[in-house]
């Protein structure tokens, strides 16, 4: 914004006519006591924007722009729910922001931002074209830098929030502007009056929704509730403060006094802040919302970001056991959980510890039990999978998928299976489907890389597979093997030595 300020400061004073000759002493002096201004202000902007921010205070002069390199270009790549489907963060569509605003952007105020343009010749003559170019320039610039840069970006467009107060002002200029042409009083009343209702649905949901507002969703899509298994919602996780707060006053806070252990609360997010006057009772735990299962917890308390549409869409979600949501209009963003028995975490260790002949009964009793269990399918599949009863370990893992369709887990363990039937086309195809779906699953080209070199006999696909394995995961050991093996079998004896020595470093 410092930039932006001198920039436009600059083009503001050489585009007007002034009263002095250019270049002249009046001139100079009008110069540089606009510049003194411009730095004196942008000096106290600066200053005052580091009071709310602790890491700013720290070193005031050198963290501001480490944070700002840092955004600029975010190597953190991480899933998006982004219109129905998951997509990696640094692999979204050029427009991801464009139609997060259009969505979450109050209709009223797009609706204003987009007169603008063509009511500028009846506003023009109140104030110089250079103030609606510089707004309109804050606006648009970071939009086309964004694509232009292919810049990661995720949880809506909330890192290019700035955008919204100079689009604000466009589309208030608009609806004044309006207002002041009409001659009739009915016409400024009719204006006015679209107004006031196209502020009634964000101003409805503000107050039934607080705190999180930053959740809405405009007309254009059909509100919050019609966002749901489209979009992300709580991206923030603020729910998660309000799940375990309702956890701690409706259980916690009902324990006997005498009850002896710590409750195991477990999440898919960090919540021991929310439980800090809490911890003569509480033990938190993460766990990843798909793996909760292989978890020693009591109750969880889970947000819905990172889980499958799929499930959001089918009401596969909130999970089997759910005490408690928290909910946003009618969709549930967070859900309180209360574990039963824990006889899937009892099974899986006993699988894990490679007691299969107690472990897949086990297993079997609790899909049995709850049919919705992804982990104790995906486990189950795995174990089969491990006792060469490959049949079972592609059914257990087919029923995973009916809950959580294009589970990439789920999908490798039926590739694996087939691989050992010698299904080898089918194998292939399934390998190739994880990678379309998840482009990072290392597995899966692993997988392809292995049946190429040693089904197929071609050695050159074999490579590139392997070789992209290594692309998605440096660290991945057994691709350069793989490749140890390969260059040695061709002869490349320097090629081979050169991976044998990768593999060997990690």
């Amino acid at each position: 914004l410092i930039p932006y300020a001198f920039a436009f400061a600059g083009l503001y004073v050489l585009i007007r006519r002034w009263d002095f000759r250019p270049f002249s002493k009046e001139y100079l002096k009008f110069a540089w006591k606009g510049l003194l201004y411009l730095s004196v202000i942008s000096v106290a902007a600066y200053l005052l924007s580091l009071l709310p921010w602790p890491y700013g205070l720290q070193k005031p002069f050198k963290n501001p722009f480490e944070a700002l390199g840092m955004m600029s270009n975010i190597t953190v790549s991480i899933r998006v729910l982004f219109d129905g489907n998951i997509h990696w963060s640094n692999m979204l569509p050029w427009y991801y922001i464009e139609k997060n605003i259009l969505y979450t952007v109050p209709v009223v105020i797009l609706l204003g931002f987009f007169l603008n343009a063509f009511l500028y010749r009846m506003y023009r003559h109140r104030f110089p074209a250079v103030f609606s170019f510089f707004l309109y320039f804050a606006v648009l610039f970071p939009l086309a830098y964004v694509i232009y840069k292919n810049s990661n970006v995720y949880g809506g467009w909330r890192h290019l929030l700035f955008v919204f107060p100079p689009m604000a002002v466009l589309s208030a200029i608009s609806f004044d502007t309006l207002i002041a042409s009409f001659r009739k009083q009915t016409l400024k009343y009719a204006v006015a009056a679209i107004l006031l209702l196209g502020i009634l649905h964000p101003a409805r949901f503000i107050v039934a929704n607080h705190p999180f507002e930053y959740m809405y969703f405009n007309e254009i899509l059909g509100g919050t509730n019609a966002a749901y298994g489209r979009f992300e919602t709580d991206y923030y996780l603020n729910s998660l403060r309000q799940g375990s707060e309702w956890l701690t006053r409706n259980v916690l806070d009902e324990l006997p006094a005498d009850t002896t252990g710590k409750i195991i609360v477990a999440s898919n997010a960090d919540i021991d802040y929310y439980f800090r006057n809490e911890r003569d009772k509480v033990t938190t735990r993460y766990t990843r919302y798909y793996e909760r299962g292989a978890s020693d917890w009591d109750y969880g308390v889970f947000f819905c970001n990172y889980i499958s549409p799929d499930q959001l869409k089918s009401d596969l979600w909130p999970p089997f056991n759910t005490i408690h949501t928290i909910r946003v209009d009618s969709i549930p963003v967070c859900a309180v959980v209360k574990r039963g028995d824990k006889k899937d975490f009892r099974a899986i260790q006993t699988v894990d510890a490679h007691d299969y002949a107690r472990g897949i009964p086990m297993l079997e009793e609790v899909v049995k039990e709850e049919p919705r269990n992804e982990i104790a399918l995906l486990k189950l599949s795995e174990a089969c999978l491990n006792t060469g009863n490959f049949d079972r370990a592609i059914s257990a893992a087919n029923q995973c998928l009916k809950i959580y369709p294009d589970y990439d887990k789920a999908l490798n363990l039926i590739g694996i299976a087939y691989m050992n039937l010698g299904e080898t086309d089918k194998a292939i195809t399934t390998f190739i489907r994880i990678t379309r779906i998840n482009y990072r699953f290392v597995s899966a080209y692993h997988n392809l890389g292995l049946i190429y070199a040693s089904k197929k006999g071609d050695l050159e696909t074999a490579k590139s597979y392997f070789m992209k394995a290594i692309e998605v995961n440096r660290n991945f050991k057994p691709a350069y093997q793989a490749l140890y093996q390969i260059f040695t079998q061709q002869g490349n004896q320097e090629e081979a030595r050169r991976f044998l020595e990768l593999a060997n470093s990690l």
